[in-house]
């Protein structure tokens, strides 16, 4: 039997599964009785996948092709073959087989380094960048997953409203650096209040902040507005120019319902907004 043909290796996966398998290019083997094989796989010694559309008989009629399914007894080659096949993988470079095995494990390597950067990206959407807290579009989204939850679980669902009180001031005073860090620490100081895994601060923009608390009643909702207002004096941050304390407070509202079919989410911001600027309103008048 001649070999007309050089061994490759190859990395191939089937069914998630990768593995090495030994091939041809194009792999034509020539037996005594003048029939050829094409070697479509041969990826383990133990198993050959056949296609023989070039296998004719002496009188040039085509063969029936062997697949790995329907190969019987009869239709087998001979041992001849085998033989001639473990001569072929011989012919495989080692270290050849060694750079592919060597190649499967980076790309494993590089595959799990881009499912962590995916992760981060996924965070960084969804994450505001100065106070390290969720953002608006993280807000918007939980606030309607929560809406659709109260509304098939017929629970409450709460909102707060926070806002810095002359905020506008205090970037005048301490420069916009200094108002940097007053909202870093705003927000972690609220986000220190808030203790179930489904409650969410997010930075709802410039110095305003909002609070999701899923399953929170009106007077649940009153005792977080409460425990943040009081976490926020004791973080004793100077406020020369504020009207209503030297340090710096925040106004807030909050927003209780049980969401009806086809209620809007903006809905419970509405409310929530409302209670907020009348906050406001009654600290500027016992200000004056």
């Amino acid at each position: 039997m001649k070999n007309k043909c050089n061994a490759q290796v190859e990395l191939s996966q089937r069914d998630g599964v990768e593995y090495l398998r030994v091939i041809s290019t194009p792999a034509i083997l020539e037996s005594e009785e003048n029939q050829s094989l094409e070697i479509r796989q041969y990826p383990d010694f133990a198993s050959i996948i056949l296609a023989s559309p070039t296998m004719k008989s002496n009188n040039s009629q085509p063969i029936a092709n062997h697949q790995s399914s329907s190969l019987n007894e009869e239709s087998l080659p001979s041992n001849s073959f085998f033989n001639e096949m473990q001569k072929l993988a011989a012919q495989v470079d080692v270290d050849y087989w060694d750079k592919l095995v060597r190649d499967a494990e980076k790309r494993k390597e590089y595959l799990e380094y881009l499912q962590k950067e995916n992760q981060k990206l996924r965070r960084m959407v969804n994450i505001d960048g100065l106070t390290q807290i969720a953002n608006r579009r993280r807000f918007d989204q939980c606030l309607i997953q929560e809406c659709k939850r109260a509304y098939r679980s017929q629970k409450p669902l709460s909102l707060i409203m926070c806002d810095v009180d002359y905020f506008k001031n205090y970037n005048n005073i301490y420069g916009h650096l200094g108002g940097d860090e007053c909202l870093r620490q705003i927000a972690q100081a609220i986000h220190r209040i808030l203790k179930r895994p489904a409650d969410l601060v997010a930075r709802y923009g410039g110095e305003e902040f909002a609070v999701i608390l899923p399953e929170t009643d009106r007077k649940g909702v009153k005792q977080v507005a409460k425990a943040i207002q009081m976490e926020i004096q004791g973080l004793h941050i100077p406020h020369a120019a504020s009207k209503v304390s030297k340090y710096v407070t925040l106004s807030l509202g909050v927003a209780t319902m049980i969401p009806v079919e086809k209620t809007s989410p903006l809905a419970l911001i509405s409310e929530a907004d409302r209670a907020l600027y009348q906050a406001k309103n009654q600290r500027v008048s016992s200000s004056n």
